[in-house]
């Protein structure tokens, strides 16, 4: 049976559409076989399909460079995605800036050098243990020069200046209880403002994966402890956090520039004002073919890498260990991030290659075409399709000069119903001039390519 790298995506989806206590969400995907028998292994996911570091041969430098890579990625997955501290910076030395010793870091990489993935190709991409030992500490980061053996227990910084050890198989258990803990002061705040930097763009610390010393002190420190104890006392809902959010003036507000604010803020710091935000590539992609009613919305079954296919854009296949999908290139050219490390927030670059995809992609000729055609239906003249076209795309009415550029290129014009079938074997990525487009589907492709069905406003 070959791997399916599917099932934790749908375990994640399912979690998140049930509303599955946060906690609890994450003591799953670090101990989830541990404990859910039944169907905890898949949580595991996240750290199973972690990137898989190989050696040459049976060079023992090699073989230990490896593991020691390995063990090292899933600690800063850990502990930044988690817990926003760069824990991975005490590999080699105690952390020039955060009180982590090097101690500690193999303190925790010992919980991970006693669990291994699932027999591969069960079918299933999951974590199980291995055995129950501490790991020495090694020297300069080299597994082959042990050093004093480091108990398994959670970090000092967290928990005290003597933890207790883990005793329990690998320790991921009882790593995932502190980690989950209502005490912790870090997992509820960390996850609070990965969800505000979600809804306004920009987090209230400007740096979320790293809350130690060189990290950005929050903009509204008070904002961020109550949201973070409201999530707690809600049962960890983060169904009830979205609503907090969304109902508040804050979010309420419009993006319009203010001179006197934006002088005295000018990065909106403060947040006087929305943050004028791009879409990212999944949710854009998803915009376009809702709006020409191509979207398929059935959840879960297998990924795809044909990026014509309706399938949302959650199912697009893309590489953690260096393979090549036509998906990937099409989302990477839109900021989407590498997925061999933990990413904080993801960059928006404007390239022009974005805008050669937008003139000249099969994927957006289609959606073309298909918006022609829905505009077709729901009018009979071309200026009630322009109102409906706007109405759709931008949920507003046209301006009288909008109005009239789009009358102007039509005049004398109407959708054609000769236009040209859907070629499947087209390159997306082609030059589609030897396409015949109708007035309408040019038309049509420019109002899609729009920056303002890009943006949040």
């Amino acid at each position: 049976m070959q791997p399916s790298p599917r099932r934790y995506r749908d375990w994640v989806v399912d979690a998140l559409n049930t509303d599955l206590p946060y906690d609890q969400f994450v003591r799953l995907q670090i101990a989830g076989d541990l404990i859910a028998a039944d169907t905890g292994s898949i949580a595991t996911g996240l750290f199973a399909l972690g990137p898989k570091y190989n050696s040459d041969g049976n060079d023992p430098d090699g073989i230990a460079k490896a593991k020691g890579e390995t063990l090292d990625d899933r600690m800063d997955t850990i502990s930044r995605g988690l817990l926003a501290l760069t824990v991975s910076c005490a590999r080699c030395h105690d952390h020039k800036f955060d009180p982590i010793p090097t101690l500690d870091y193999y303190s925790l990489a010992g919980v991970f050098n006693n669990t291994e993935n699932t027999d591969p190709e069960t079918g299933l991409h999951a974590l199980k243990d291995s055995g129950s030992a501490d790991m020495p500490v090694a020297l300069r980061g080299n597994l082959r020069k042990p050093g004093p053996v480091a108990p398994r227990r959670f970090l000092r910084i967290l928990s005290g200046a003597d933890p207790p050890s883990f005793t329990q198989g690998s320790g991921r258990r009882e790593l995932a209880d502190a980690i989950a803990s209502p005490h912790n002061p870090l997992t509820a705040r960390v996850i609070v403002n990965r969800v505000w930097q979600h809804h306004f763009g920009k987090a209230l610390v400007r740096t979320p994966s790293n809350f130690g010393a060189l990290g950005e002190l929050p903009t509204h420190p008070l904002l961020l402890d109550w949201l973070a104890a409201e999530l707690v006392e809600s049962g960890w809902s983060l169904k009830h956090l979205h609503r907090i959010i969304i109902g508040s003036a804050a979010y309420q507000m419009s993006s319009h520039r203010d001179e006197k604010s934006f002088q005295a803020d000018g990065d909106n710091r403060l947040v006087w004002r929305m943050n004028l935000r791009r879409l990212d590539a999944e949710s854009w992609r998803d915009t376009l073919l809702s709006v020409t009613v191509d979207l398929d919305e059935h959840l879960g079954g297998q990924p795809t890498e044909d990026i014509l296919s309706p399938r949302r854009s959650l199912y697009l296949k893309v590489s953690r260990n260096g393979d090549k999908f036509a998906t990937d290139e099409f989302l990477r050219l839109f900021d989407f991030p590498l997925m061999r490390a933990t990413v904080a927030k993801r960059p928006s670059s404007i390239v022009p290659q974005q805008y050669l995809f937008l003139m000249n992609s099969r994927f957006m000729t289609d959606r073309a075409q298909r918006l022609a055609q829905r505009l077709e239906a729901l009018a009979d003249n071309d200026q009630d399709r322009i109102h409906q076209a706007y109405r759709l795309l931008y949920g507003r009415q046209p301006s009288p000069e909008e109005q009239e550029i789009g009358l102007a290129f039509l005049e004398g014009k109407s959708l054609s119903s000769n236009q040209q079938p859907l070629d499947s074997n087209q390159d997306y990525a082609q030059p589609d001039a030897e396409r015949k487009m109708t007035p309408w589907q040019q038309y049509t492709q420019v109002l899609l390519s729009a920056n303002e069905l890009m943006y949040v406003r």
